[in-house]
Parts: structure tokens; sequence; C-alpha cells
């Protein structure tokens, strides 16, 4: 099995999630000072909080996502969490763009049926945190819900 690596792909460091630290967030562009075109610039000895805490699904080893599915390609990044109300783990994507591609959609879609996974999905109209926002609304498999209607 070949381990996956993060670099080039630099989605988590991209203003997306919430890195907790002001120091590391860039004002002009809101993503990590460390981040440049090719990933992390500090990337063996990047922080514990919040970057190496950040299980990001595509690079676990074993992920269930495909290859393509790689967050900067397609754009989302995925991880599991609990449900705030009972701890069943839940899969959360969060969007990058104002829509998900249908070809990442229809994955997360199968998946979360097949495997009967509540799939969560969280709009990219503000940082979010996975450990300061638990997740308090878990939608089943069909049950997709915009932000907007939450």
């Amino acid at each position: 099995m070949t381990l996956r690596k993060c670099q080039p792909c630099t989605a988590c460091c991209d203003g997306y999630l919430d890195l907790g630290d002001d120091l590391l967030i860039s004002k002009k562009t809101g993503s990590c000072i460390n981040c440049i075109n090719s990933g992390c610039n500090i990337y063996v000895s990047r922080p514990k909080e919040p970057c190496q805490s950040f299980e990001c699904l595509w690079l676990i080893d074993g992920s269930p996502l495909p290859i393509w599915m790689r967050p900067d390609q397609s754009r989302v990044i995925v991880t599991f969490s609990k449900f705030n109300q009972n701890d069943e783990i839940v899969m959360v994507a969060l969007r990058m763009d104002a829509t998900i591609p249908q070809k990442t959609l229809i994955w997360l879609n199968e998946y979360a049926t097949k495997y009967r996974v509540p799939l969560v999905l969280i709009s990219n109209q503000k940082k979010f945190s996975f450990v300061a926002q638990p997740i308090n609304l878990a939608l089943s498999p069909l049950g997709f819900l915009t932000s907007s209607q939450v």
C-alpha cells in the first residue's frame, strides 16, 4: 500500500478551517503563512495543533476515499467526527466552493448510503473548526440540506 501525502494539496491551510492561532494566519490571504503553492513550507516541523492533530480522511491509512477525492481535486475536505448527542460517527464534508462537484457528491452519497454513515455537509461561508464546533446536526444519507435550510 502506497502512503498518501498531503502535498501539493493545501486545502486545510487555505483558510477553510479555523487554524486557531492568529499568528499563523496571513491577514492578506486568510491562509496559513507557511502555505506555499507546493504545500506547507514547514511540513516536517509543523505545529501539533492544529496541523498534525487534524485528520483529513483522504490522508489516513486505509482511507475509503479514492485517490481523486484529495481535497484540492474533489473540492471538499472530508473527515470523520462524532455526533454531539450520542457520539455516533458521522462523515463531515466541508465544501470549498459554492457547490460540491457532482462526481464528489455522488461518491459521498453512495458511500454514506452503503455504509449507513450519517453525512454532514458544511458550507464554506466561515472558517470551520472540527474541534471547537461539535456536530449537532447529522443528515442521513440522501437527506442533504444546504446551510440555508438548516
